[in-house]
């Protein structure tokens, strides 16, 4: 593995669980985009420039609250299951 993404683990190891999980979600949503049109090298550099601006965030309180994540999922399973439900 390469040494930048376990330093970026390491680092992130401080936040409860629930602050990792949301800035995981966030990270790869904000990354899709990029993942299409950047080559291997360019997709570490976003990664890590993102992951290292996500850790500043947390640092300084900008974080989401695991309630808040669970409600906008709850949200989200909801109207994904209405969709389906309405399709059939």
């Amino acid at each position: 593995m390469n040494t930048s993404i376990v330093n970026i683990t390491d680092e992130a190891l401080h936040l409860p669980v629930e602050a990792r999980i949301a800035l995981a979600d966030k990270l790869l949503e904000s990354l899709k985009p990029s993942l299409q049109q950047n080559t291997n090298d360019e997709y570490e550099t976003v990664f890590r420039h993102r992951v290292f601006a996500g850790i500043a965030s947390a640092e300084v309180g900008r974080v989401v609250a695991a309630e808040d994540v669970e409600h906008e999922f709850a949200q989200r399973r909801a109207e994904t299951m209405r969709r389906l439900t309405s399709n059939q």
